[in-house]
């Protein structure tokens, strides 16, 4: 019996000695630099697009340093203002920023973006038209100290961008 105790006690001592290390060595990842390229976004912002409405929208880090939150409005000259959430991030594994876009109205989209000096560039998901032909959406956005300029452009089925709206948020001091 005592060298079944003796046992029980050496597994469990070395069990204790060898797995506390390990949990303490685990440590909470931290965002990197491409995620701190996001602060960009951050601040309280109005945005209006000629002929396609205008809005607001706060964008502010989620819990943990990852993600730009930015929950905002949104009213369209031919509809009553819609509530919508756009969450931003950096996917390691497309080497790609994300955007997430969701509505009030139930809609959602999703986009690939790229950092260029101080050009951002979203590529949106193929959609079909209904015609069934692949449509692309684009929108480039230019940061200076206090705004935004957003050039929207579409191409059908591999033609040239064509620029479909400009519009420019500007940050709320």
């Amino acid at each position: 019996m005592r060298s079944r105790i003796f046992g029980l006690t050496v597994v469990a001592v070395y069990l204790l000695a060898f797995s506390v290390p390990t949990v303490a060595q685990e440590v909470a990842p931290k965002p990197g630099p491409e995620h701190q390229r996001l602060s960009d976004w951050q601040g309280n912002w109005t945005c209006e697009v000629p002929e396609a409405g205008g809005g607001s929208m706060t964008c502010d880090w989620s819990a943990g340093g990852f993600f730009m939150v930015c929950p905002g409005d949104w009213k369209d000259p031919s509809s009553p203002a819609v509530e919508n959430v756009m969450v931003l991030g950096y996917s390691k594994r497309d080497k790609a920023y994300t955007l997430y876009r969701y509505s009030g109205n139930g809609w959602s989209d999703y986009a690939k973006g790229w950092l260029r000096d101080k050009t951002w560039t979203w590529v949106y998901e193929n959609e079909r038209t209904s015609g069934g032909k692949l449509r692309r959406k684009q929108v480039t956005c230019k940061r200076s100290p206090d705004a935004w300029t957003y050039k929207w452009e579409r191409s059908v089925e591999g033609e040239p961008w064509r620029v479909t709206s400009e519009g420019k948020c500007t940050k709320v001091k």
